[in-house]
């Protein structure tokens, strides 16, 4: 097997030569600033403490929280037209009932006109016989 250049490319049909420990001892060192700052731009921190489940859980949860909240207010969707077939659905039927209020109000008017005009007749009548 030969290891060729800085990359250590081997070409060997059975055999994998690993390099020289002073090749490994002379690896590239970069401080922890710059290893946060690419951990940073890559996705952010890896924890490996273990607990990274439920963070992960919990993050989860909020983006799919905000997520529902965000399709709330698109009427584009299925559960959007369903929406909106249930408020139109509900205004119809609360104009219906004023409506229906409307008409009650009037037939009680009518009713207690009604009723007057009995109870007047029925005095008028009283007065008419006691007069006699």
């Amino acid at each position: 097997c030969v290891a060729q250049g800085a990359s250590f490319s081997l070409s060997c049909s059975r055999e994998v030569a690993l390099p020289p420990r002073a090749a490994m001892a002379a690896g590239i060192v970069i401080s922890a600033s710059d290893l946060d700052r690419i951990r940073g731009s890559v996705g952010g921190t890896v924890d490996f403490g273990g607990s990274s489940g439920a963070g992960a859980r919990a993050s989860a949860k909020a983006l799919h929280d905000q997520s529902l909240a965000r399709s709330k207010t698109w009427g584009n969707t299925l559960e959007g037209s369903r929406r909106k077939k249930a408020e139109d659905r509900k205004k119809k039927l609360e104009v219906e009932e004023f409506d229906r209020q409307k008409v009650d109000a009037e037939e009680a008017k009518i009713q207690l006109d009604q009723r007057k005009a009995t109870i007047e007749r029925a005095n008028k009548l009283l007065y008419d016989e006691s007069d006699r």
